[in-house]
């Protein structure tokens, strides 16, 4: 008996043509809860559509999200509309969907509301709980799985960032049965050892994967720990009930080492530059203190007592010198002064007249005559000449003019 020997592109196809034939699966609904939802770049739509016997792949092309009614979540309840096709390449049967339409919120995504509601109104979201994460920690907890990318992403990151920093590792399980109770054992331990901050987290996943983050016994661990928290699970997209309730959420565990790490090659670059500010101000205010030193000896140095003194006594000699050259030029004016009154006093003096031939005749009682009716015959006279005096008697008078 000769056997038929088929490729696995045969066999695929040959399964592939057995769908694409089937009229019933050309178009079908199906509901079941999302899971596992991705969006790459591309802008296609993966997930699996899952109850509680199973799950098939669904994919939601670009060119057709005009179905898709409302945003997908991990969780929500839907009903997809498509076509059930074989994948040839992958070996696989999916649904590509041509509409998607909400049924209702998936077991979990209404556990989660119901939850995060219940906990808001206790107050456990509440700003005035949260407190500051510490800028520059030391000492840093970490709660997450002992292998794995978040472990080896903080340790890498805190080594590349800052060398002198010291992580302490509680190792839990981050999923399944107990993880809850682990993950609040382990907040709870590293909250007695006085660390600076603690990271609770772990890698993405879906809802389900990252269940035990949304459960209870997290959030009041959470709630009641001292020291400062920051949640880092999942991905960017995805939130826990621990976000909510943690001081700090962080998008994903690197962004949480990034966050509580302080940069220690930035720090001693802004320690230096606070040091040559701290140098350059200490020197304009020693250099202002002197100035203003300088000044202030310079006015006690005018105002010391042999200061004053001196200058006193500088401005007497200035004043003794103008007083004195002062005195000097007005004696100067007065000699001056005296030598003409003496030219005109010497040209107005009878004894200087004598010298021209002129006489000067008085009476006997010394009374000037200047007119021959001044004496009569039988007078005595007195005449003054140039070198001496002569006494005569008036014998005749005759008026008349001089020839």
């Amino acid at each position: 008996m000769t056997k038929n020997v088929y490729t696995v592109r045969q066999l695929n196809h040959y399964i592939y043509n057995l769908f694409d034939n089937e009229p019933f699966l050309k178009k079908v609904s199906v509901t079941g809860e999302v899971s596992n939802l991705s969006e790459p770049r591309s802008g296609h739509l993966y997930f699996s559509l899952k109850d509680e016997s199973g799950k098939i792949p669904v994919a939601m092309f670009r060119g057709a999200r005009g179905g898709l009614k409302s945003p997908l979540k991990d969780g929500m309840k839907v009903v997809v509309s498509g076509e059930v096709t074989v994948y040839p390449r992958g070996g696989y049967y999916q649904i590509i969907a041509a509409e998607i339409s909400p049924s209702g919120i998936g077991d979990l995504h209404e556990q989660f509301e119901k939850l995060k509601k219940n906990l808001a109104e206790k107050g456990m979201f509440d700003a005035a709980y949260k407190k500051p994460i510490p800028k520059y920690a030391t000492r840093i907890g970490v709660v997450t799985a002992k292998t794995g990318a978040v472990i080896r992403d903080i340790i890498r990151i805190t080594r590349r960032r800052n060398p002198h920093v010291r992580l302490l590792l509680y190792p839990v399980l981050v999923q399944g049965d107990g993880a809850a109770r682990d993950i609040a054992e382990g907040i709870a331990a590293l909250d007695t050892l006085g660390l600076d901050v603690l990271i609770v987290g772990r890698g993405g996943g879906s809802i389900e994967d990252l269940w035990a983050f949304n459960e209870v016994e997290v959030a009041e661990a959470i709630f009641a720990c001292e020291t400062p928290v920051v949640s880092a699970v999942g991905h960017e997209t995805d939130t826990t009930i621990a976000d909510f309730v943690a001081d700090r959420r962080a998008a994903t565990p690197s962004e949480a080492a990034e966050l509580c790490v302080f940069d220690y090659a930035h720090f001693t670059q802004e320690l230096q530059n606070i040091q040559k500010q701290f140098d350059r101000r200490m020197e304009r205010s020693l250099t202002d203190a002197k100035r203003q030193w300088n000044m202030q000896a310079d006015k006690l140095s005018l105002l010391h007592p042999a200061k004053q003194i001196a200058r006193k006594k500088e401005l007497l000699i200035q004043d003794a010198k103008r007083l004195q050259n002062q005195m000097s030029r007005a004696r100067e004016r007065a000699v001056h002064r005296l030598a003409l009154y003496g030219q005109r006093l010497d040209g107005a003096s009878p004894s200087k007249k004598f010298t021209f031939g002129y006489a000067y005749p008085v009476d006997m009682d010394g009374h000037n005559i200047r007119s021959v009716t001044d004496v009569k015959a039988g007078d005595r006279m007195l005449t003054y000449v140039t070198d001496g005096r002569i006494w005569s008697t008036v014998t005749q008078t005759a008026a008349g003019e001089i020839e």
